[in-house]
């Protein structure tokens, strides 16, 4: 049987850069089902927190180096895209959590407070 421990040791692998490890971490030591690399359809969302039933966040967490504003339009249109089929997104780049990190957790865990409800009986 694999622990929660365990679990997020495998899931963090998952993450492609430390932006997106560092954010894991936090959301995953608060509780948080968190699940990097999450394919849906034709795309790929940096990360999706789960809590009971259906309820769910996407994250995308754009590094300042692969994310400038030439790719501004592409993300945009696919963001776009996925909320037309149910999701629920926040994003943020990595030089805004540098700068300001309490102020953009604490809209994170503002955006999880509405849009995801934790499992109880996960801890």
């Amino acid at each position: 049987m694999v622990t929660d421990k365990e679990e997020a040791s495998l899931l963090i692998d998952q993450c492609e850069s430390g932006f997106e490890r560092e954010v894991f971490s936090i959301l995953a030591s608060r509780g948080y089902r968190v699940i990097p690399q999450v394919k849906t359809g034709a795309y790929r969302i940096d990360m999706v927190v789960k809590g009971a039933g259906d309820n769910r966040l996407a994250i995308e967490l754009d590094g300042d180096e692969y994310h400038g504003p030439d790719r501004w339009p592409h993300d945009m249109n696919r963001q776009r895209v996925l909320e037309r089929a149910g999701w629920i997104f926040w994003r943020s780049f990595a030089s805004t959590l540098s700068l300001r990190k309490d102020d953009v957790l604490q809209e994170l865990l503002g955006h999880l407070s509405i849009y995801v409800k934790q499992d109880q009986h996960r801890t």
